[in-house]
């Protein structure tokens, strides 16, 4: 008699089927009494699919907003506490010395702190990016095949603004970037900081990296986008500014328009070139201004 262990006996069929569950566990997310598609959709935030935009859930909720905001708040109060004590440093001449308008020497300084500064900023956010272990050009989207469908809607958005900034700028005295009289090289800062880095870094931080942050606290795009902007406006002045003036409001105007390019987009060059049209056209009235009033470029 053949004794066969029977431990080693193959198990039939019936104890292949009897192996596999007959209930495979759900997709995480989805209801026990649904019915798994077939094809599933990939994985999707609140911009759309993830290999579009965003890394996936697990890297990107690293990036919190509670931590962003504190973050670019000590850098934007940080850079107004310098530049006050810029200005008064340079305004103890209008006190105590003969002269009746701030000295050149002060725009030049202010200016170039202003540039040095930019980078700062951005270094320091680079960082946190990076200890989060994102990649930058997951949050920035440089994709230019979306820049160009989104031209005409970026002009159609310019129209109304170049409109309210003239309209204002002519009204209000004086010039806003601050021209020192014409000074070549002053108008070359500005022109450097106010033009190009302004509106590149500050749609890399504003709208890149803060407005990804603002994903888990801020479910819905509106309530995402009003928040943007507000915060945006708020890192441009002193809260006397805020209440004196109505340049405030057009900048949360602006802020909210950016904010809604780069929700709709998730790439930051859309608002890169609307932030630059409007800044531009702010420093050309501002040129016509100083040279109306100065009959040219003061050497």
């Amino acid at each position: 008699m053949n004794y066969e262990d029977q431990s080693e006996k193959p198990k039939d069929n019936g104890d292949e089927q009897d192996s596999v569950p007959n209930n495979p566990p759900k997709p995480l997310g989805m209801n026990t009494d649904e019915v798994a598609p077939s094809n599933p959709e990939p994985f999707s935030d609140a911009y759309g699919p993830v290999e579009n935009s965003y890394p996936a859930e697990p890297r990107q909720s690293k990036l919190t907003f509670k931590r962003s905001a504190i973050l670019i708040a000590i850098m934007i109060i940080s850079y107004q506490m310098v530049a006050l004590g810029i200005g008064i440093y340079f305004g103890l001449d209008l006190f105590f010395g003969e002269n009746e308008e701030l000295p050149l020497n002060y725009y030049l300084v202010n200016n170039t702190v202003g540039i040095v500064w930019f980078f700062v900023f951005l270094f320091v956010v680079l960082q946190d990016i990076y200890r989060h272990d994102l990649i930058p050009s997951d949050l920035f989207k440089w994709d230019l095949e979306i820049f160009l469908r989104y031209i005409p809607t970026v002009i159609l958005y310019f129209i109304p603004c170049a409109v309210f900034v003239a309209s204002i700028s002519f009204i209000i005295p004086g010039t806003e970037l601050g021209m020192a009289d014409g000074n070549p090289i002053v108008m070359a800062l500005i022109f450097i900081s106010a033009v190009i880095l302004a509106p590149i870094i500050e749609e890399m931080i504003f709208r890149g990296y803060l407005q990804t942050a603002m994903l888990d606290e801020f479910k819905r795009p509106r309530e995402r986008i009003v928040v943007n902007g507000m915060l945006f406006a708020a890192a441009h002045m002193f809260i006397l500014v805020a209440l004196v003036s109505a340049f405030p409001y057009y900048i949360f105007v602006l802020g909210f328009l950016f904010a809604k390019l780069y929700d709709e987009t998730r790439s930051i060059l859309p608002g890169i070139l609307l932030h630059a049209l409007n800044n531009l056209l702010v420093f050309c009235i501002d040129v016509y201004k100083t040279f109306q009033d100065t009959g040219g470029i003061v050497v």
